[in-house]
């Protein structure tokens, strides 16, 4: 069955994977399921889609009263034991340290079964020799432990609340505004030094962005801190399409400043080039590249000249760039995204491009100046991305720029970039250069 599947869809393992899924939903008898929900496991392994393994893993295990922490642990320890490839090992690690969170909160709280998928975490991120993925992983610690810490702290806060202390919790710490409404601030002040001018009957979900950076200053868990200034950065983005002009730019210099602050993590959200030793956090194809003054200088030779962040993401906030043109023509600075791609001063016209799903959205004049540094935002506000330069809104697309953040020149041209800040949630490792030359 699996295989005819697979012939009929065009070898796409993955898609053949979800389609034995739902066939062994429908299946009356018992050991056909067992057979549906393990051919469609082992699809999903031989993909390479060790998350969505382990998904279908949990769904048999409840199905047929076993453990999914168990049976999901030596899913991923044995496909950890027989790969030596690094970017299959990364996909492991972040899915292990990921499935770890899934038991900081709620009823699936679990210390022990937490620290098992932690480990394995851990242990693997040591195998991909990738020192940025593994120090991710290694601090990621304190936000596991973090929903347990300040559920403590909420228990007696909350107890006549009709909101949880997990839920809230977890709006903290992951930054979701929405959680918050309709609970009011009622004794919050056991968990910060003090709120200033912030009245503590105020409802969450009315602060402004503003309240909540200064919010953040007063928290006493650092974890707790980050999480306010991902609901400021968040709230910011909800609010850009509605925004008149003198808003949206003032909103863009708040979403840099907050990113730069969220952004930490050498070589995974934050790059910067103090010397060639950093080209190593960056895969390239074509082009000549090297670092010269705290930054990444990229030349043109021949096509396809990308440097890509090794990093991709599944989820992506906010990516900035700082950079610009160094040649003297003044042309021809990109790039990338998630699917959002950029041709910034195009060489035939004064134009600028974005490039989506084959479609080409314009603007004039060009947007950099040669020479001169410039501060490139790429937001996502859930459903649409906006891209603005040196605070000056150019595009609204749709998407939420899931995937691999890339740079290049092109057609003869010359840039200098000196930092790529990318805040979003990491899904892996990539091992060649990914663009779109249009």
């Amino acid at each position: 069955m699996a295989e005819r599947m697979l012939r009929g869809i065009g070898g796409d393992i993955s898609h053949a994977s979800s389609q034995i899924m739902a066939a062994a939903f429908e299946a009356e008898n018992r050991a056909s399921r067992y057979l549906l929900w393990r051919q469609a496991i082992e699809m999903a392994e031989k993909a390479g889609q060790i998350g969505l393994a382990l998904q279908y893993d949990g769904t048999l295990a409840k199905d047929f009263g076993l453990d999914p922490n168990v049976t999901g642990l030596e899913l991923l320890k044995r496909q950890a034991k027989k790969t030596k490839d690094p970017l299959q090992l990364a996909n492991i690690s972040l899915t292990a340290l990921y499935a770890a969170g899934g038991h900081c909160l709620g009823e699936a709280a679990n210390d022990k079964v937490m620290l098992s998928f932690y480990d394995l975490a851990m242990r693997t991120s040591l195998r991909t020799n990738h020192a940025p993925l593994y120090e991710f992983v290694r601090d990621y610690l304190s936000f596991l432990r973090a929903p347990k810490k300040l559920g403590e702290q909420l228990q007696t806060s909350l107890h006549d609340s009709p909101w949880p202390a997990d839920v809230v919790v977890s709006g903290l710490l992951q930054g979701e505004i929405r959680m918050f409404d309709p609970f009011v601030l009622r004794d919050f002040k056991a968990l910060f030094d003090g709120f200033g001018e912030l009245r503590a009957d105020r409802a969450t979900n009315t602060l402004t962005a503003d309240e909540m950076i200064n919010l953040s200053k007063h928290a006493v868990d650092p974890r707790m801190r980050i999480g306010m200034l991902r609901c400021a950065q968040q709230k910011l983005q909800r609010d850009y399409v509605g925004a008149n002009e003198k808003t949206r730019r003032e909103s863009c210099r708040k979403i840099v400043k907050l990113t730069e602050q969220l952004c930490t993590s050498d070589g995974l959200s934050r790059l910067r080039f103090e010397n060639n030793s950093k080209l190593g956090h960056l895969t390239f194809a074509n082009g000549k590249w090297s670092t010269k003054d705290g930054k990444l200088i990229g030349k043109a030779d021949g096509a396809n000249n990308f440097a890509t962040h090794r990093i991709q993401f599944s989820v992506t906030s906010t990516v900035v760039i700082r950079g610009g043109i160094t040649s003297k023509e003044g042309l021809n600075f990109r790039c990338k995204a998630g699917d959002v791609n950029l041709l910034l001063n195009w060489e035939v016209e004064p134009q600028n491009h974005l490039w989506l799903n084959g479609t080409c959205h314009r603007t004039t004049p060009p947007a950099l100046t040669a020479g001169e540094e410039h501060t490139i935002l790429i937001f996502s506000d859930g459903g649409n991305a906006h891209v603005c330069i040196d605070d000056q809104h150019l595009w609204t697309v749709r998407s939420y720029l899931p995937g691999t953040v890339s740079v290049y020149p092109a057609l003869g041209s010359e840039i200098a970039v000196s930092e790529i800040l990318v805040n979003g949630t990491p899904a892996g490792m990539v091992d060649q250069p990914i663009g779109v030359m249009m």
